[in-house]
């Protein structure tokens, strides 16, 4: 685990500095991801056993459930059931991801089993500065003058959102010493304030593809009707998705609650941050996989 803790803070770091190697960075923590979690092995074909939605996961009954029956450490299970949410199980054999998956649903926990080879890491995100969903589906644009794009509802999957806290570098304040006959002016550094910022990503089929909308940097101009805060209108973009995706398209308990900012402020403890929001994608997606392949059928 070490290694891929290390390409998360290093990713981390050069994504709140605004450095230029973040995708590097990102990029190596997928490198890192896909061989753990997502990769068939070479002796047959191999299979996940996923959370069949996106409610909470976790507990120590269903650890040690998941450990005995697919022979892995405790620790290694939890581990990933932090790190990627509702993934139980990757590159067991057909017939003991089937049994874990039975096993867990006596639990009350619904699963459902993916063949690996169905379910690839997220691609980078392309990012839109404009958007708004319709009917028909998400019409987006990448640059402000270019004319938008529509994609239509049966290329989009996975429609997640989180936060991503932005810290601002410390401010040096110059003040006045408490001595009048003194002129001299002493200097005060202010400590990093952090800033919250929601971003939305969806994933697309047909081809594989991931889209991604920053509140910070977004355009409301798609939008039919605007609040006068860009938390607001966020919100407002991303409920009016949510209310007309159908139900091929997996929404994320982390989508739920940022569409909410359009009536309330940010639940920060119940958001996802960014290393979380790259990782949920995997899940979510596997979800989405499962559910229009039916592997288990």
């Amino acid at each position: 685990m070490g290694d891929y803790s290390a390409a998360i803070r290093e990713y981390e770091r050069a994504e709140v500095s605004g450095d230029e190697r973040a995708s590097v960075a990102l990029e190596r923590v997928h490198a890192k991801v896909a061989p753990r979690f997502l990769s068939s092995l070479k002796d047959g074909r191999k299979y996940a056993v996923v959370r069949a939605d996106t409610n909470s996961s976790g507990g120590q009954v269903l650890v040690d459930i998941v450990a005995e029956l697919t022979g892995s450490q405790k620790a290694d299970v939890a581990r990933r059931i932090h790190v990627c949410g509702g993934i139980y199980a990757v590159g067991v054999d057909r017939e003991t991801a089937k049994a874990l998956a039975e096993e867990l649903r006596k639990l009350g926990v619904p699963s459902l089993v993916v063949d690996v080879e169905d379910v690839p890491p997220p691609p980078s995100p392309i990012t839109a500065v404009a958007a708004t969903f319709l009917p028909e589906g998400l019409l987006w644009s990448k640059r402000i003058e270019e004319d938008p794009t529509l994609v239509p509802w049966e290329r989009i999957i996975v429609i997640n959102a989180g936060v991503i806290e932005h810290r601002t570098s410390p401010k040096r304040e110059h003040q006045a010493a408490p001595d009048k006959v003194c002129l001299s002016r002493r200097e005060k550094v202010m400590p990093h304030r952090s800033l919250m910022f929601a971003v939305v990503d969806i994933i697309l089929v047909k081809p594989y593809e991931r889209l991604r909308m920053e509140e910070k940097r977004f355009s409301y101009g798609l939008l039919e009707a605007r609040y006068g805060t860009s938390q607001r209108n966020f919100g407002l973009f991303l409920r009016r998705g949510i209310d007309l995706a159908p139900d091929t398209t997996v929404v994320s308990r982390g989508a739920r609650i940022v569409a909410r900012m359009e009536r309330a402020p940010i639940e920060r403890a119940l958001i996802p941050t960014d290393k979380i929001l790259d990782l949920q994608g995997l899940w979510l997606t596997a979800i989405a996989y499962a559910r229009r392949m039916s592997p288990t059928s």
